[in-house]
C-alpha cells in the first residue's frame, strides 16, 4: 500500500498515464480492452466464432 500511495500521487506517473490516454483517444480506444489486428480496430464480439472468423480474413 505505501508504494501504491506514493505511485497514485508521483507527477511522472501521473503524466505517463495521461499522454497514454490522449494516445488511446487519438487512435480510437473508447474503452478497455482494445484489440488491434495489423493496425485495424478490431469492435466485434472477443468471445466464441466471431474473432476467429475475423481472423481468418484478415490478410
Amino acid at each position: 500500500m505505501d508504494q501504491f500511495e506514493q505511485d497514485i500521487q508521483s507527477q511522472k506517473l501521473i503524466s505517463l498515464i495521461e499522454n497514454q490516454i490522449e494516445d488511446g483517444l487519438e487512435s480510437g480506444v473508447s474503452g478497455t480492452p482494445a484489440f488491434y489486428i495489423n493496425g485495424e480496430k478490431y469492435d466485434g464480439d472477443w468471445d466464441g466464432d466471431e474473432l476467429i472468423r475475423y481472423l481468418r480474413t484478415v490478410e
